[in-house]
């Protein structure tokens, strides 16, 4: 074993665990961060390539835009300045939505637009007297969710957003269709599984503090940043290194052993590796009790995505995202995984967009595209019929999009398994986040970040913080953070 002992070893650098790195290397710890990756963020890792192309490989809108967990961390270690947060709405830019009935009609509207257009792209008419008693829910439904309290929000943990939902309809046109998708691009987790309480929470905290966010040369610059603090305050950042164990004595988180062998030693072990991933393959289940084990194998994951990044050689979008809803697209979790076994039709919510069109970004007169479904993660899934269907889409929404692309790379489930946690096993695993917003796993029954291993936390999407994607991962570390300085 290395003499070198460190106060506190951090396994993955992803979000949650740079942030925790940076912290409490400005603490005064002696820290080391070890990640899998070339550099820092995990799934959220920035690529910069040669072309000057600075982007992730999925998709994210950072939510939200203001009072963000990751500027709170950026100050917290001085580096306010080092990053450039975009506000798109300040660059002229809008977002946009389509929605497409039942009978293949396509209509838009610009997404934080409320009036006519957007009832008309809801295939909504307030002439409709039907349709005038369902918009009368519509506004007693939207009363209900952004005036709710704290309280009453927190009972809602055990009943599923499409339940609440419906007991408020019903609905006109597709609004119900409409706002049961935000399960989907919020939390990347079925409405029939989010919790009712995290979906209000999701609407107010947007209303509140407004949605869409992104930064200068990447998102995952701000990952970058945090890791770049811990090598200035003197830790140690070992990258393209795999962890095969972290070591634990009498119970007591010891250090960690690398793929070749070498063993580091420190006081206090930080995992954002997954708590799955942790638990089950890199400490062993044999260290834990039984009940524990068992309820870390039933945690559910989130779902997956898989979709296309097009480079092209013109700026053919003006807008940095377009939703695209189609009508009968919205599945329950049990459908997902019917689709991804071929037992279902293909149709569902789509995501295409693009970060080019913000400064220091892509090359002048060049352009990145993403264009992405979810998907049940499975990384054995035949991904050929959604790959075809988002095409299919995408020509009808843009299509001259397709005369301009140079270059096309595929986004897979195995690819989100590679950058962010480890396949679970051969034929489950490269969710989106982690252990999803789900009843059971959500609010108090989310898992907790200190392990029952003495002086072992977890970081990450999976336990100890609340938000979307990266800000829970990054408001996991800061409450470990305090849970370890306290």
């Amino acid at each position: 074993m290395s003499t070198t002992k460190y106060d506190v070893i951090v396994v993955g650098a992803g979000p949650g665990g740079s942030a925790a790195a940076a912290l409490l290397a400005k603490e005064g710890k002696r820290v080391m961060l070890v990640d899998k990756n070339k550099s820092a963020g995990g799934r959220m890792m920035t690529i910069h390539d040669k072309e000057g192309f600075h982007y992730e490989l999925f998709p994210i809108s950072g939510c939200p835009t203001e009072g963000s967990q990751m500027e709170h961390v950026l100050e917290l270690i001085g580096k306010t300045d080092a990053v450039k947060r975009i506000k798109p709405n300040e660059l002229g830019l809008v977002d946009l939505m389509c929605l497409m009935n039942s009978k293949g009609e396509l209509r838009w509207h610009e997404m934080s637009e409320m009036g006519k257009k957007m009832l008309h792209s809801l295939h909504i008419s307030p002439m409709n007297p039907m349709h005038a008693l369902g918009l009368n829910r519509v506004k007693k439904f939207f009363k209900a969710i952004m005036t709710m309290p704290e309280g009453e929000i927190n009972k809602l943990y055990n009943i599923s957003a499409e339940e609440f939902v419906d007991s408020y309809g019903p609905f006109p046109g597709l609004f119900r269709t409409f706002t049961l998708f935000i399960c989907e691009g919020a939390f990347e987790m079925t409405c029939d599984k989010v919790p009712a309480a995290d979906y209000i929470r999701f609407y107010q905290e947007s209303n509140k503090f407004g949605s869409g966010r992104y930064y200068e040369y990447g998102f995952g610059r701000v990952f970058e940043v945090y890791a770049e603090t811990v090598k200035e305050l003197g830790g140690t950042v070992l990258y393209n290194t795999r962890v095969k164990s972290i070591d634990v004595e009498g119970g007591i988180a010891k250090g960690i052993t690398l793929q070749n062998g070498d063993q580091y030693m420190a006081d206090i072990v930080i995992s954002d590796a997954g708590i799955r991933q942790t638990v089950l393959h890199l400490i062993g289940e044999e260290k834990f009790d039984l009940a524990y084990v068992n309820r870390i194998k039933s945690l559910l994951p989130n779902l997956a995505c898989v979709g296309y990044r097009w480079f092209l050689d013109a700026p053919v979008l003006k807008s940095p995202s377009l939703v695209f809803f189609p009508e009968g697209g919205l599945h329950s979790w049990d459908e997902f995984k019917a689709m991804s076994e071929g037992k279902r039709d293909i149709q569902n919510y789509i995501y295409f967009g693009t970060t080019s069109l913000f400064p220091n970004t892509a090359p002048e007169g060049k352009q990145l595209v993403y264009a992405v479904m979810s998907c049940y993660p499975n990384p054995k899934i035949d991904t050929k019929p959604m790959l075809e269907y988002i095409k299919n889409m995408i020509h009808r929404i843009q299509p001259d999009l397709f005369d301009h692309i140079y270059k096309t790379e595929i986004m897979s489930v195995e690819q989100s398994a590679t950058f962010g946690t480890d396949k679970m096993a051969s034929d489950f695993g490269g969710e989106s986040y982690g252990v999803a917003n789900a009843i059971g796993q959500s609010g108090d029954q989310r898992p907790n970040a200190k392990s029952p291993i003495k002086n072992l936390y977890y970081v990450g999407n999976d336990a100890g913080g609340w938000g979307m994607g990266t800000n829970q991962a990054v408001d996991s570390a800061v409450n470990v953070v305090n849970l370890i300085l306290n």
